[in-house]
């Protein structure tokens, strides 16, 4: 039998001393894409959240702007109801008709005010259950 001799070269080229294995260039492989659209989606999300936040604030500032009103109807209230007493003592007393009509406005006045106490009330409940499911949302 001849000598047998392993070839230099087989079936597979040999490779260069740079490349080991076959699976480190391969590993890790990352999209060059993935990154912009994850820096994207996070951009978006924060718009998003910074939209939302803004609109929280000025539905906050709506509620202080309304509780403010709330509190000057109120107090307004409260003098108008006083001023209806003694128009109504007067009116009993002196049964003069200026006493009367003085009587019907300040009456008419009271009114006017109560119903401007319960819209602003019934306002500040809209916004401030649209500002709580602004908050769920975060």
């Amino acid at each position: 039998m001849g000598e047998m001799l392993v070839p230099g070269v087989g079936f597979e080229p040999t490779r260069a001393c740079a490349q080991r294995i076959l699976s480190p260039p391969r590993l890790p492989f990352r999209h060059p894409g993935l990154r912009r659209m994850i820096r994207a989606l996070a951009r978006r999300i924060s718009q998003l959240m910074g939209r939302l936040e803004q609109r929280i604030f000025r539905l906050n500032d709506e509620i202080g702007r309304f509780e403010a009103e709330l509190h000057q109807a109120r107090a307004e209230l409260g003098v108008h109801r006083h001023l209806a007493d003694d128009a109504a003592r007067d009116a009993a007393v002196s049964e003069s008709p200026f006493d009367r009509e003085d009587a019907r406005e300040t009456s008419a006045d009271v009114a006017r005010f109560e119903r401007l106490v319960e819209h602003l009330e019934a306002q500040i409940g809209d916004v401030t259950a649209k500002r709580d499911r602004l908050l769920d949302k975060l």
